[in-house]
């Protein structure tokens, strides 16, 4: 026989696996956020050096901008995965709180 117990923890594994699923999807938006910043700085690099005939600073701000991108995904997923942990956290104290 289905508990109001079995169906509280149900409820906190529904609630859980929704909640990993928008930081996933708000991660992926941000790394998408940071692709297309990324994009336009080489696009507005390129256009610099068409237009100076300079070519000595693409390559620093090419270098420097995969550098920033490495960071900011980087701390995008490690916010992620902290933000994940959280509500795994939480799901576990609220379903050792029904038994």
């Amino acid at each position: 026989m289905v508990t109001g117990k079995d169906i509280g923890k149900s409820a906190i594994t529904v609630g859980a696996t929704l909640g990993k699923w928008g930081i996933q999807g708000a991660g992926m938006v941000f790394r998408g956020g940071v692709n297309v910043a990324l994009a336009s700085m080489n696009m507005s690099t390129d256009l610099a050096k068409t237009f100076s005939g300079d070519s000595i600073g693409a390559p620093i701000g090419s270098t420097m901008a995969k550098g920033s991108g490495k960071i900011l995904k980087s701390g995008i997923s490690a916010a992620e995965n902290a933000c994940v942990n959280a509500v795994n956290w939480a799901a576990q104290k609220g379903k050792n709180a029904l038994s």
